[in-house]
């Protein structure tokens, strides 16, 4: 009897190891690195790795907007995508399946600098509020007539034209 014992206990072993799952193995990083995103809840700034069971179900979310200060620059959310070519779409929060097939889930951003244009400081919305005004600044088109902060992508040609009133 004690060797069918063994050979039930090795028999009930095996069934047991083989019923066990790999866990499967996703990478979540940003476009471009060093950014913020979430985790089911947990912060990274940086590429981290994570473990989890196939088929279970996970949380990923980035802010709309991050800016470094220092630069000048601003990182705006444009969607995820994963591994396997899959755009997840402009949501910045997804629910995503752990599966073997996707070993990467990537925060894609666009970069924007600060353009600080200062020439006359009001506070209203209106130039009527403000007084005698020195002139208008156009900005690819755009009149501006009070110190503003536009943002622009990297690359992109900026014509500037100003205008004095009279006097």
């Amino acid at each position: 009897m004690p060797g069918l014992r063994l050979a039930l206990l090795t028999a009930c072993s095996a069934g047991f190891l083989l019923s066990q799952t790999a866990l499967t193995t996703v990478r979540v990083s940003t476009n471009p690195p060093g950014l913020t995103v979430t985790v089911d809840g947990t912060e990274y700034s940086e590429l981290t790795t994570v473990l989890w069971s196939p088929g279970s179900t996970h949380v990923l979310a980035a802010d709309i907007e991050q800016q470094d200060y220092v630069q000048g620059a601003r990182y705006v959310f444009e969607g995820w995508t994963d591994s396997t070519g899959r755009q997840y779409g402009p949501a910045n929060s997804i629910t995503v399946t752990a599966d073997a097939s996707v070993w990467s889930v990537t925060a894609v951003f666009r970069v924007e600098y600060s353009l600080q244009l200062s020439f006359f400081q009001c506070e209203y919305g209106t130039p009527s509020m403000c007084g005698a005004l020195p002139g208008v600044i156009t900005i690819n088109g755009m009149p501006f007539w009070k110190d503003t902060t536009l943002w622009m992508e990297g690359g992109t040609e900026v014509i500037v034209r100003a205008q004095a009133n009279p006097g």
